[in-house]
């Protein structure tokens, strides 16, 4: 269950980072239809008209960057260039239904992790429900079946902040601390951070900035001993929180040898291992 509950986090944590892109290129497709003379809305090339305007003329402002540049960066590799021609059909569609229908609403069932459980499962750190302000998790009244109810939502402003401390094990938080250290690999202490802050004025995610120092025990586990400081944005932290060592981003479990390096290949903004 751990693994799966982590593969399911990954998951909702991709489809946050793309998903609040695509709302707001959304957003946009649906002012600048709502500017359209009538006729032309309803007009056999609309569809086209739409999907040109997006995917060519505002190409270099950052709605889809054929370079990943812009919007496009916030996109996991490998999807190539986003949105498709068929996307931008059906927004196309939806808007002449309901002109006034401009949000993209994410089902609010997909949460990053459990927010009424004390610590998160199947996670590299253990992350208490302390921080689910932090996850942007928070309680909304929402209409369900007809009837108005108090549910948990989940948006894409991480805001994790100074001073906020992270251990990789339950352990942290239930046992004596020098029991607590016995089983400890490492802990993580964020020193300064800026938080996700929607996106700019040409589409680009303000993803935030989090510099954080890696603390570990020291050879008899009597105490933590620095380590390394590193700096990530908001997203890329809450992906380290999930799934830890990576071939991009990672914090190691404490083995005495490791240390932590920047890597050259992604110019100091994510981690790689090094002996």
């Amino acid at each position: 269950m751990p693994k799966k509950a982590r593969e399911t986090s990954l998951a909702v944590w991709n489809d946050l980072i793309t998903t609040s892109a695509k709302e707001r290129l959304f957003d946009a497709v649906a002012e600048y239809f709502e500017k359209l003379p009538e006729e032309e809305k309803t007009g056999r090339n609309c569809k086209k008209q739409v999907f040109d305007r997006f995917s060519t003329t505002e190409r270099n402002e950052g709605y889809t960057g054929e370079a990943r540049d812009g919007y496009g960066d916030q996109l996991p590799e490998g999807n190539g260039e986003f949105p498709d021609r068929k996307t931008f059909n059906g927004w196309v569609n939806r808007l002449r239904k309901n002109p006034k229908g401009r949000k993209l609403r994410r089902p609010e069932q997909h949460l990053i992790r459990d927010p009424e459980a004390a610590y998160t499962d199947g996670w590299y750190m253990c992350v208490p429900r302390v921080f689910n302000t932090a996850l942007d998790l928070k309680q909304e009244i929402r209409k369900i079946n007809g009837v108005e109810r108090l549910t948990w939502v989940q948006g894409s402003l991480f805001s994790f902040a100074e001073g906020q401390v992270l251990y990789d094990t339950e352990a942290a938080h239930k046992r004596p601390w020098g029991e607590a250290l016995k089983v400890m690999g490492c802990c993580i202490q964020v020193r300064s951070a800026r938080p996700c802050a929607g996106f700019d004025n040409t589409m680009n995610r303000l993803d935030g900035e989090i510099s954080f120092d890696v603390y570990v025990p020291n050879e008899s586990r009597s105490n933590l001993v620095f380590l390394a400081s590193h700096a990530l944005s908001q997203d890329a932290f809450v992906r380290l929180l999930i799934e830890g060592p990576s071939g991009e981003i990672g914090v190691p479990s404490w083995d005495g040898k490791r240390k932590l390096q920047p890597s050259c290949q992604t110019e100091s903004l994510f981690l790689d291992f090094a002996e």
